[in-house]
């Protein structure tokens, strides 16, 4: 008995490891959150100062939107009430970290489509190699708590450049099968 509480302790409860997990952070934001250029809808491009694993946060008063982004690929969290579910996790090669350290990575969202889009170079429609659509939902668009995106932090020194724009390309907005 005492052995399974103390593997319980040991920190094998890890948030990476679970699709659910309830966490103790009281306050979503910290002290290197900075403004977004826009509320609900914006592109951030940025060149990491050192190749290493990085979290992006878009952060609303009460939720956020995790992407991590390492060597093996990408992962897109939801924190809301103090629970981290994962969305969406996909690997393949060249997906997560570049090797060139110029490399610029972009990250993209829509409250009213609910999207997020991330990609590598020129923000751009075509350059988006990982996508999601939050579920539908019964609100309108104006209710989506999305739209209160309203700043990010990136967990790793970088230099970001902010646009209130979503990512487009030659046409209209990516065919919403295309971000499941």
């Amino acid at each position: 008995m005492l052995l399974k509480w103390i593997e319980r302790l040991s920190g094998t409860d890890h948030v990476a490891s679970k699709t659910h997990k309830t966490t103790r952070q009281t306050s979503l934001f910290k002290e290197d959150a900075k403004l977004l250029a826009a509320k609900g809808s914006g592109t951030i491009c940025f060149r990491l100062e050192r190749k290493e694993a990085f979290n992006l946060d878009l952060i609303a008063t009460n939720a956020l939107l995790r992407l991590t982004v390492n060597e093996q690929g990408v992962k897109l969290y939801c924190i809301y009430r103090g629970r981290c579910i994962l969305l969406k996790e996909e690997s393949a090669e060249g997906l997560g970290l570049d090797n060139d350290p110029e490399c610029v990575y972009w990250v993209s969202f829509e409250a009213n489509t609910r999207s997020v889009l991330f990609g590598k170079d020129n923000p751009d429609v075509r350059h988006a190699s990982f996508c999601y659509n939050l579920p539908k939902s019964d609100k309108a668009p104006q209710q989506y708590w999305m739209n209160k995106i309203a700043h990010y932090r990136i967990e790793t020194p970088a230099v970001a450049h902010l646009f209130k724009a979503f990512v487009n390309g030659e046409s209209t907005f990516l065919n919403t099968s295309m971000c499941r």
